[in-house]
């Protein structure tokens, strides 16, 4: 019997194993860490995280927006706020406000952003993770 020789059940062991790791090692949310920079503008800075809460190095496309309810799947539709890359990380495809925005972070899985609001808004940023989960910042809140 050669190395490349398993039964049924082996090659099903290593299967469930090898789907386990690579799911261990997913993206599993993001940690976000907010400031203000002044009353209209913030920064975001995003990491990817696993299961483990360890960084996960590699690039990937995500999807952001604002909302005011942490819960809510739907845009906030602020008429004045911009979102821009700043650092870590590409804007792949720009929005007009209030829309998602599509970033691809760097490739140890940082992103920088700074939004800027003209207005007053209390708003939290959602970030649409690769599993289809959606990943929720601290409350942002712009003063006019």
């Amino acid at each position: 019997m050669s190395e490349f020789d398993y039964t049924l059940e082996e090659r099903t062991d290593r299967d469930i194993t090898s789907k386990l790791y690579s799911s261990f090692f997913a993206v599993s949310d993001i940690a976000f860490v907010v400031a203000e920079v002044d009353t209209s503008k913030w920064n975001v800075n995003i990491q990817l995280v696993d299961l483990a809460g360890q960084p996960v190095l590699k690039s990937m496309v995500l999807e952001v927006y604002m909302s005011s309810d942490p819960d809510d799947i739907i845009p906030s539709g602020a008429t004045s706020w911009a979102i821009t890359a700043a650092g870590a990380g590409t804007l792949v495809l720009d929005t007009t406000a209030g829309e998602i925005a599509t970033f691809q972070t760097d490739a140890e899985g940082k992103l920088d952003i700074t939004l800027t609001e003209t207005g007053a808004l209390t708003s939290y940023m959602i970030a649409k993770l690769p599993n289809g989960e959606l990943s929720v910042s601290d409350l942002i809140t712009f003063v006019a």
